[in-house]
């Protein structure tokens, strides 16, 4: 969605739609491969609805490295995390707990090709 062009604020819109109808919300951040920090609309949405997030981690960075052409052979495991409920929690402390499970599950889920580069994003 474009930002600029009001994008975000039709997407969120129908986000808030969808679940007043029932129904889930999945919002995924996009692997960036490098050390970007999560942004905080996830949490800032989460916090309005009173909803919770739900982590998911992969370990697809090991097979999928960035600055490389094509992709290596390899299974790649996803593991999805316990709801995290925001209240009482402000954006950033929330985007935290998020962050923080999602990058020590990867580490855990560790490098499906036993090398020992770390993946970013």
């Amino acid at each position: 969605m474009n930002e600029r062009r009001g994008g975000v604020s039709v997407y969120l819109a129908l986000v808030v739609l969808a679940l007043v109808w029932g129904y889930t919300w999945v919002a995924i951040k996009i692997a960036t491969r490098d050390a970007s920090p999560y942004v905080v609309a996830g949490a800032r949405l989460a916090i309005a609805l009173r909803v919770p997030i739900v982590p998911v981690a992969h370990n697809a960075g090991y097979l999928w490295p960035k600055g490389v052409l094509g992709k290596r052979s390899g299974t790649v495991t996803v593991s999805i995390g316990p709801p995290i409920r925001p209240e009482g929690k402000d954006m950033q402390r929330l985007t935290n707990e998020v962050e923080t499970w999602i990058e020590d599950e990867v580490a855990r889920l560790g490098n499906p090709l036993g090398e020992s580069p770390v993946p970013h994003g």
